[in-house]
């Protein structure tokens, strides 16, 4: 009787523990879905502003190049 006992109560014990360390991965879970829409937002801010720094190297690139190729043809006449 006194071994039913011991065992109820730590399979009481048991029971609690599970339960916190699932209240802890329900937890840990939720933060890293949080951390991962962060990560989300981060990449597409920095996907666009790349995008758009490339565009506007490229812009002044072909800009430049059309400046050069008349510079030299006024300066070859």
């Amino acid at each position: 009787m006194e071994e039913a006992l011991e065992l109820l109560s730590l399979s009481g014990q048991v029971l609690q523990e599970s339960q916190t360390q699932r209240e802890l991965l329900t937890e840990d879970i939720a933060q890293l879905s949080t951390s991962y829409e962060h990560l989300s937002k981060q990449e597409k801010y920095w996907t666009k502003e790349l995008r758009n720094s490339l565009l506007f190297l490229a812009t002044v690139a072909f800009a430049a190049s059309i400046y050069f190729i008349s510079f030299f043809k006024y300066h070859n006449k």
